[in-house]
């Protein structure tokens, strides 16, 4: 599989040397090494998939689509490197990174250079030139935190723990719980609402051990909530657990257990026939796909209309301008909740049935009652800056 990749990747590259005037170029930067290689390699399948399809079709204003790959590790100081690289090449775009603290690192890069860059896989709530240089397809943290709320405060939970790792991205999505959960109407705030850094201790553990929250809301990426919770239930802690969107992946599944993995929720996107359309395509070209499969397709997708609306002999300013337009109509799927299944059938396109009543005992009542809360979307609120962030993406 690896060396599959590693040849597609010089392939591409290397096309791009002898480019025409009749390509577009596109950077892709994703981890293709290290620790978040399996994501990167999710991804690159979809950019793949998105590329191959558009060119099947005639490509943009005649002209086809070459994508250059490059490699981050998903590490800030290499994701700097690969920007400076990316800004001397002809590239008009660039889809990535991966992680907020290698976009964060990049951004200045990029815009300085007026390539705009697209994020399929950051859900941080604030990014700086977000609409003018940055866009992205996934829905950002507090419409994450906004969809998970009205489901908590639905089901009428009184007491409630909102748990992060360290990375920045836990600890802006609980940032967002905690505005979320306290917003008006007063009358179903959770009486108790903790918010803590899981940080590994013991401590922490014996102190849900005394006082059981009645959910668990896990704000970070899927490894760290496998390893806390478990760590919960082990010790005889039986609460429900709910968690943001890198939640929605298999392995999670796998790690966690397939009985415990029934008794949690997970805010994911909603599926629609768009999304089920892709899924099946990428299956049976590459099998299961990631859960930034689809949003990195999108990516390319959107990418693509930008381009259509800019002139035939494109610059990266001209680029960058025609996806700001695009983008200001552009909405990421909707989010909706679900339970997850069995890790022997859990595939990110087949989430089960969000009616589950057997999935996390307050949720899975309301749920199975059909209940569908308004969608409310509340007004951001300004946060406290965060710590100097760790090189984690979710």
């Amino acid at each position: 599989m690896k060396a599959y990749f590693k040849g597609l990747i010089l392939l591409c590259v290397s096309s791009l040397v002898a480019c025409s005037p009749k390509e577009i170029q596109i950077g892709v930067v994703l981890p293709l090494s290290g620790q978040a290689a399996p994501r990167g390699e999710d991804m690159l399948n979809a950019a793949v998939l998105a590329v191959e399809e558009r060119n099947q079709a005639g490509g943009i204003q005649g002209k086809q689509i070459t994508l250059q790959f490059e490699d981050d590790r998903d590490d800030p100081e290499k994701a700097l490197l690969v920007a400076d690289h990316l800004v001397k090449s002809k590239v008009l775009a660039v889809i990535g990174h991966y992680s907020s603290s290698a976009t964060q690192m990049t951004l200045p890069t990029y815009a300085a250079a007026d390539i705009a860059l697209v994020s399929p896989a950051v859900a941080l709530t604030h990014i700086p030139g977000e609409g003018q240089n940055f866009f992205r397809t996934l829905n950002a943290n507090y419409k994450q935190a906004s969809e998970a709320s009205r489901w908590i405060r639905k089901a009428g939970y009184q007491h409630v723990a909102v748990v992060h790792n360290p990375s920045i991205y836990g600890r802006d999505l609980a940032q967002q719980m905690l505005i979320e959960l306290r917003q008006p109407p007063l009358a179903d705030v959770p009486r108790r609402i903790t918010v803590f850094e899981d940080d590994g201790s013991a401590s922490r553990l014996e102190g849900l051990q005394k006082d059981v929250p009645e959910l668990v809301f896990y704000a970070g990426g899927y490894k760290s909530a496998a390893h806390f919770l478990n760590a919960l239930f082990a010790l005889g802690i039986d609460v429900d657990w709910m968690g943001g969107r890198p939640l929605w992946e298999h392995d999670f599944a796998r790690l966690l257990g397939s009985e415990q993995a029934q008794h949690g929720w997970v805010v994911a996107n909603a599926q629609t026939e768009d999304a089920e359309q892709f899924y099946t395509r990428y299956s049976q070209r590459f099998g299961r796909p990631g859960p930034f499969s689809y949003s990195t397709y999108l990516a390319l997708q959107n990418t693509f209309k930008g381009l259509e609306k800019a002139p035939k002999n494109m610059t990266r300013k001209q680029v960058r301008e025609a996806l700001r337009q695009h983008f200001l109509k552009f909405k990421p799927p909707a989010l909706s909740v679900f339970s997850l299944n069995d890790e022997d059938t859990f595939v990110p396109a087949e989430m089960s049935d969000p009616l589950a009543p057997q999935a996390g005992n307050t949720l899975g009542a309301l749920l199975a009652k059909g209940l569908q809360p308004k969608i409310e979307m509340r007004p951001k609120a300004s946060l406290v800056p965060a710590k100097t962030p760790t090189a984690q993406a979710q």
